[in-house]
């Protein structure tokens, strides 16, 4: 999750430690309100992990590794 999200820039990578703490959780709730899956800090499941947030990173992810093998092969991969 950690990895996910430094990848998009939601997580610094120096921090990636394996630990659901309150830094990732701060993270996942940036990440839900970057991607309109919650509309506030409030509402039911922001900050944790769902299958809404978990269907939204792996979209982003699919995403990244397209724009990759479009630039530069499926040798990227």
């Amino acid at each position: 999750l950690q990895r996910e999200l430094a990848a998009l820039g939601f997580f610094p990578d120096s921090k990636i430690n394996g630990v659901y703490g309150p830094l990732t959780e701060a993270s996942v709730l940036r990440y839900q309100l970057d991607r309109k899956i919650i509309s506030s800090v409030s509402d039911t499941g922001a900050g944790y992990v769902g299958p809404s947030t978990l269907r939204f990173l792996r979209l982003d992810q699919r995403n990244i590794l397209y724009r990759l093998v479009r630039a530069q092969g499926w040798k990227a991969l």
